[in-house]
């Protein structure tokens, strides 16, 4: 028996939909119990067609790093697969011989598929068909060993708060804890092409609600990290979201999925619009 741990949050139905029809039927030959983890508000739609066996939601968007903290707190079983809702594997993952693997080695704290190919020349060889992670931890779909992902947690929650990319990120965190604790991260092999591919690139989740500091200091819905780019790559995203904009306004007249999307945008701008009012207001 398994725990599978299926992560969302608010305004990504789609996303969901398509990542769970492309890999429920991994799950035949798996015997598992179904978690799904919100955060925040999610259609009933996405519940019908994930149907778990158990559902635990932050009713108001807490950050990514609260709900996997309600997800580790209710998972029952010594290994748990991570799946979030934004990916397609190419092929189907042989889950048990992950599982399997993580119980020959007991100092590997996952094992995960790979959205990168080839692997890097510094992943060294663990085992036939499987790497070190030079990146360290991810939350890109893996099996993780339930009670190392657990005293990970416990000692983020207990460590200095921070914003910083590269720095704060849990995954960050959880890597420097492997480290620290002689924890090795595994990747699979894949090859020449990646194991899988990662459809949420384009959402609008910013990356504060996955900062350590998420944890005491809720972060804005949406905001810009980094320095503004140069001026013609800007008119060039111009011309980018003006062929874009107008794909998505005729397509959302035949399309629920494109209305979905539109509906979004528009939902998102505005959220945007009032947070930058406020933040200039600040200055």
């Amino acid at each position: 028996m398994l725990d599978i741990v299926i992560f969302t949050c608010e305004s990504r139905t789609e996303l969901l939909k398509k990542t769970w029809m492309a890999f429920a039927d991994n799950l035949e030959a798996v015997g598992h119990r179904r978690i799904l983890a919100a955060d925040g508000q999610i259609s009933l739609s996405s519940m019908v067609l994930v149907r778990p066996d158990v559902f635990v939601q932050n009713y108001h968007r807490m950050g990514y790093i609260q709900s996997i903290r309600n997800a580790l707190s209710i998972i029952q079983t010594d290994y748990f697969l991570w799946l979030e809702d934004d990916w397609e594997f190419r092929n189907a993952p042989n889950i048990a011989a992950a599982v399997e693997t993580l119980e020959k080695n007991p100092s590997w704290i996952q094992l995960r598929w790979s959205k990168s190919a080839p692997l890097a020349a510094e992943d060294a060889l663990l085992a036939d068909g499987i790497r070190m992670s030079s990146v360290g931890f991810s939350a890109n779909p893996c099996v993780c060993r339930t009670d190392a992902v657990r005293q990970a947690f416990h000692a983020l929650v207990n460590s200095p708060k921070g914003n910083a990319l590269g720095v704060d990120g849990f995954e960050n965190v959880i890597t420097r804890w492997a480290e620290d604790n002689r924890k090795i991260c595994a990747v699979f092999d894949p090859g020449e092409f990646p194991a899988v591919i990662h459809n949420g690139d384009l959402e609008t989740t910013g990356r504060a609600w996955h900062m350590t500091r998420s944890i005491v200091d809720r972060p804005d819905d949406f905001g810009f990290i980094g320095s503004l780019p140069p001026l013609r790559s800007r008119c060039a995203m111009v011309v980018r979201l003006v062929r874009a904009f107008l794909t998505i306004a005729v397509g959302q007249l035949y399309s629920a999925a494109y209305y979905e999307f539109a509906f979004r945008i528009v939902h998102a701008s505005k959220k945007f619009a009032i947070n930058g009012s406020r933040k200039q207001i600040e200055k």
